[in-house]
């Protein structure tokens, strides 16, 4: 009965053994990319309300 469960579960671990990444390459090059998302999102923000201050000074003067 073990060999058989032992059997079934075998392609699972031969999957998750391929994609170990020991070293964290993969969970670091994901936190680079959510530091630069976060970093544009916030830019995109800056220029939100920049653009919406404009817009109602240019509004509101004319």
């Amino acid at each position: 009965m073990l060999q058989r469960l032992f059997e079934q579960v075998r392609p699972w671990l031969e999957a998750m053994d391929v994609s170990d990444d020991p070293r964290g390459e993969i969970l670091s090059m994901l936190e680079s990319r959510v530091s630069l998302l976060e970093g544009e999102v916030a830019r995109w923000r800056g220029l939100e309300g920049s653009d919406a201050c404009a817009s109602t000074n240019s509004f509101g003067s004319e």
